[in-house]
Parts: structure tokens; C-alpha cells; sequence
């Protein structure tokens, strides 16, 4: 029982983290599109998923004046939001379950269906539940440290962005 709370703790503080890395990108995309209001872009980005609003990230960033080593560190967290789209999306839309390996505890995991797999839970057992969808409390911590380490790195850039809108007559 005391893993299966862990694990929705992890959970808990995974689906925060992850909130607001993506309040943050649709913050980024608000203030790169001069064209629309604020309102009609956040509204625009409520009906996007995850991976849309990365695609719509990327696009935005593309067209906005940042820096050259502002361009760098947007490279490296294009590459970081797309390694983390996957695992979130597993996380996200997965189930938990319980199991023992052998003699071994029985762990809480939180499994996700990866698209056309439909051996995935075989591969939850064969894997002692290694596979690249099936996560611990431990692995979901992970991924929530990743989420705030682009949320990081993101933070210095939004801030830049905020004093530059901020600025203007």
C-alpha cells in the first residue's frame, strides 16, 4: 500500500512540475505573437496538447529575436522537450499497477501504452518493469527533475522576454 502512495505523490508533484513548464512555453508563445492578443492565443493553446504546443514553441521561438546564446539553450531544451514528450505522455495517460517480480516486493508502476504495442504489458513482466513506458515513483521523480531543469533554463529566457515586452513604447 505504502508504494502505491508513493507513487501518486510522485505523481502529484510530476503532473506541477509539469504544469508549469507548459504554462511557461504558452507564456513564451503569448509573447512572441504580436498579431494576436494574449487572450486569443491562451485560448488557442487550452485545446493543444502537450506535444502541439512544443511544435508551436518551437515555431514561435523561431520567429522571436533572441540572442545567439539564447538560440543555444533553446536548442538544448527543443532536444530536452522532445526526449521528455514521450515519458510525460507515458506518465500522463498510463495506469498504475502493482506487481512482484519472482520473490521480490511488490512495486507500484505507473505503465503507459506505447502506439501500436499491444505487448506492452508482456514486456512490463519481461522487462522486471525496465521498459521505456513503465516508470517507478523513483523514475516518475526523475522525470519531474527533468521538467524542472527545463523549466530552468527556460526561466532566465521568459524573464528576458517579460523586460523586453515590458520595455517597449
Amino acid at each position: 500500500m505504502g508504494d502505491r502512495v508513493e507513487i501518486h505523490l510522485a505523481m502529484g508533484a510530476f503532473i506541477t512540475e509539469c504544469s508549469n513548464l507548459e504554462n511557461m512555453l504558452i507564456s513564451m508563445i503569448i509573447f512572441t505573437n504580436a498579431s494576436k492578443s494574449f487572450e486569443e492565443v491562451y485560448l488557442e493553446m487550452l485545446d493543444k496538447t502537450f506535444g502541439a504546443r512544443i511544435r508551436e514553441f518551437k515555431k514561435a521561438a523561431a520567429l522571436y529575436d533572441f540572442s545567439a546564446e539564447q538560440r543555444v539553450s533553446l536548442d538544448e531544451i527543443f532536444a530536452d522537450l522532445d526526449s521528455i514528450l514521450p515519458k510525460r505522455n507515458f506518465i500522463v495517460h498510463g495506469t498504475t499497477m502493482e506487481m512482484g517480480v519472482g520473490d521480490g516486493p511488490i512495486v507500484a508502476y505507473r505503465v503507459g501504452a506505447p502506439k501500436g504495442n499491444i505487448h506492452y504489458l508482456n514486456e512490463v513482466i519481461s522487462s522486471t518493469g525496465q521498459a521505456a513506458h513503465v516508470f517507478t515513483a523513483e523514475r516518475i521523480r526523475q522525470v519531474t527533475t527533468e521538467c524542472m531543469n527545463i523549466a530552468g533554463r527556460l526561466g532566465p529566457i521568459l524573464n528576458f522576454m517579460v523586460n523586453k515586452l515590458v520595455e517597449r513604447p
